[in-house]
């Protein structure tokens, strides 16, 4: 299987959390993961935006085909919990 490296542009957790459509932090990537840190970066392609597209297209490609989702409390298991916009 392949592997790939990505680090993101900010240190903090929210270079992590803040999805695409914030525009904060970019990434970068190299698929050499042969060299030394400090190589890696120095030599690593910066994208200017999110990571999380990035991610999302590994995970299509590596998932099967998307299914209907099945409703809450079937094959006989009761809800824990109901969203109030779900409530009838």
């Amino acid at each position: 299987s392949s592997k790939t490296f990505i680090l993101s542009q900010s240190g903090h957790v929210a270079g992590i959390i803040n999805p695409p459509d914030k525009k904060k932090y970019g990434h970068y990537t190299n698929s050499n993961l042969k060299k030394s840190a400090a190589d890696w970066q120095s030599s690593a392609q910066f994208v200017k935006e999110s990571w999380w597209p990035n991610w999302s297209g590994c995970l299509t490609e590596q998932s099967g085909n998307k299914r209907p989702v099945g409703r809450l409390g079937m094959q006989g298991l009761r809800h824990l919990a109901t969203h109030p916009d779900h409530m009838s």
